[in-house]
């Protein structure tokens, strides 16, 4: 008959038998728990990325929203400028013509904010090389309609305004 020698098994180790020794509950529980631990952390890592995320889109919105209100702006003001370049002919009286005539420095004024936001909403190189560009055209067209136009408005010359607007003003970058 052949002797079977059954099989020794190693007695647990402390640390083994501590965890062996409880109860299914136990291990559950524990399990669950480090489940949720892991999940809040995973949260708290979401939540925090989310805060960057919405800070940086804000940030990005309002560059964009305040680069389309300056443009908005200044397309407004050449509008205005090549208004009250053609009112100052139109306008009547010599009282008329000069309150037009001192909208100019307003409207320079409002070109410079405009642009000033525009600067301010971050611009890349490309744009503002463009404003740079925008902002010399505005500048052209504003000292040819002060220096040649509003001379003849004054004066109330309509057929020297309109032959000088057509030659050398209108034609004006803006």
């Amino acid at each position: 008959m052949s002797h079977h020698t059954p099989d020794l098994v190693e007695a647990p180790t402390a640390s083994t038998a501590w965890w062996g020794d409880r109860g299914v509950r136990t291990k559950t529980l524990a399990a669950v728990g480090v489940t949720a631990a892991v999940a809040v952390g995973v949260g708290v890592m979401g939540i925090s990325a989310l805060s960057s995320t919405a800070d940086a889109t804000q940030t990005l919105y309002e560059g964009n929203v305040g680069a389309i209100t300056a443009t908005s702006n200044m397309v407004d003001v050449v509008a205005t400028t090549r208004i009250a370049s053609r009112n100052a002919i139109l306008e009547p009286t010599p009282e008329g013509k000069q309150a037009v005539v001192d909208q100019f420095a307003d409207l320079q004024t409002a070109w410079e904010a405009g642009a000033d936001d525009y600067r301010a909403a971050g611009p890349t190189g490309e744009q503002t090389q463009l404003l740079e560009e925008a902002d010399n055209a505005y500048d052209s067209y504003l000292a040819a309609v002060q220096e040649k136009l509003v001379p003849l408005a004054l004066a109330s010359d309509y057929d020297g305004w309109f032959a000088t607007n057509k030659a050398e003003v209108a034609d004006q970058p803006s």
